[in-house]
């Protein structure tokens, strides 16, 4: 038979363990809005009007074409495909980061499914395909730490990765 000191003991040590790892868990969030821009909250209609001024250029990846929006300003990294309820699969987003380092990415907000190319100088240097939206995760956006360093991160809808035949190694000219 179990005494209850020692059971009592376990569930003091499990408490513990529960409430330590919660609180890394949730800490999380902090330490990577610390390391990637944190995304802003902003109402439905600025998002709309922002979608409605988009400037995309053409790009050939692989003999398809490729409609790319740019980002390189704080807010526009920030936002990312944040809220936007869909994306055509011809179309991505490429971020043009202001230092080459380790760029975590992460689902926050994201209403589809994305393919994440991480590239250093138009280099496919690594890839996170199918990266769920919250909905798909308990409302937790899933992230991706990646390996290597990178100065782009090339956003497509998933499956673009396949639907482009890009992979690691490849030459992409942005």
């Amino acid at each position: 038979m179990i005494s209850r000191s020692f059971l009592f003991g376990k569930i003091a040590l499990v408490v513990i363990a529960v409430s330590f790892f919660g609180w890394w868990y949730f800490d999380l969030g902090a330490r990577i809005n610390s390391i990637v821009f944190v995304p802003a909250l902003q109402n439905q209609k600025s998002v709309q009007s922002q979608m409605r001024s988009t400037v995309y250029q053409t790009y050939d990846i692989n003999g398809k074409i490729l409609k790319v929006e740019t980002v390189s300003d704080p807010d526009g990294i920030r936002q990312g495909l944040s809220d936007r309820l869909m994306m055509e699969d011809d179309t991505g987003m490429l971020f043009l980061m202001p230092v080459t380092d380790l760029h975590p990415f992460w689902m926050n907000r994201m209403q589809f499914a994305l393919d994440m190319i991480w590239l250093l100088d138009g280099v496919v240097v690594e890839i996170a395909p199918n990266m769920p939206p919250p909905s798909f995760t308990g409302d937790i956006p899933a992230t991706h730490f990646p390996k290597a360093k990178a100065n782009q991160i090339l956003e497509l809808s998933a499956g673009g990765v396949e639907r482009y035949g890009i992979k690691v190694g490849d030459k992409l000219d942005f």
